[in-house]
């Protein structure tokens, strides 16, 4: 048994050993941020990476692959297992639904005022998003005053009211 050998066997151990405390221990990546995207050189990524550079390094050893063949063999199967695991987890992370609204999702949909909006004031508008009916205080883009259940359609959001315009269907 020589050096090689030992430091792919290291890396197969100690890089599954620590993915699995940090599947089981960490929850989520500590770069993911938001989750929105998951990144080729994440902790999870980097882990996986170490653990299949030394199962490579060790099975191409184990076969009587040449040192070069080996480090070729261990680095190939890394890159590779990083890449898939960076890509399994941004189609998972793509699969997830939301129930959360967020300001931005509101633009451009459409409502009906509920309470009359003044001239210059404040009303109410119902809006349907995602399966949710939300009653919201709006304003009237151009100051102007709209009746109750006329149609309107959200332009922008601004300070928790939204800003509506008469819908033209």
């Amino acid at each position: 048994m020589n050096w090689t050998w030992d430091m792919y066997s290291i890396c197969a151990v100690a890089g599954g050993i620590f993915f699995i405390a940090q599947l089981l221990f960490g929850g989520h990546d500590v770069d993911d941020g938001d989750h929105a995207e998951a990144r080729l050189f994440s902790l999870r990524s980097l882990l996986v990476a170490a653990t299949f550079f030394g199962i490579g390094g060790k099975l191409a050893g184990s076969v009587g692959a040449s040192p070069a063949a080996i480090l070729v063999t261990a680095i190939l199967c890394g890159v590779l297992a990083a890449l898939l695991t960076c890509l399994l987890v941004r189609f998972i992370y793509r699969q997830q639904a939301s129930s959360l609204l967020k300001d931005r999702d509101f633009i451009g949909a459409t409502g009906v005022v509920h309470v009359a909006i003044e001239t210059g004031g404040i009303g109410e508008v119902v809006v349907e998003l995602k399966g949710q009916r939300k009653y919201l205080p709006a304003r009237s883009a151009d100051g102007q005053a709209i009746a109750v259940k006329t149609p309107v359609e959200i332009v922008d959001n601004i300070s928790g009211y939204l800003i509506v315009e008469t819908a033209n269907l």
